[in-house]
């Protein structure tokens, strides 16, 4: 296990509770770092899993959740202005964001 208790991650794709983000969000925050937890939806998810963050998290360590449409222009840098502001810096940037899109397959 890694010390993260000065490290600050921005963690993108993390409103999915059983999903690849929540899960290292989950790591992250048990190893001490301080997070920025960013999906596009379902809000409901991304605080799920925000609060188990905050309940893994050590002290000094902050966790905040925020919806981003990471696909509309100017939305990740803006993202990014927020944390920074916040947090004093980024450390880490998981970009785990995903587009979803449904197509027909055809022969």
């Amino acid at each position: 296990m890694s010390n993260m208790s000065s490290k600050v991650a921005i963690v993108t794709g993390a409103s999915s509770v059983q999903g690849i983000g929540a899960a290292i969000a989950r790591r992250f925050a048990s190893d001490g770092a301080s997070l920025a937890l960013v999906a596009d939806a379902p809000e409901a998810g991304l605080k799920a899993v925000a609060q188990e963050c905050r309940a893994l998290a050590g002290e000094g360590a902050t966790v905040r959740s925020e919806i981003c449409d990471l696909a509309r222009a100017g939305e990740a840098e803006r993202m990014i202005e927020r944390a920074v502001a916040l947090f004093g810096r980024v450390d880490v940037l998981v970009n785990n964001a995903g587009v979803r899109a449904r197509v027909k397959f055809g022969v």
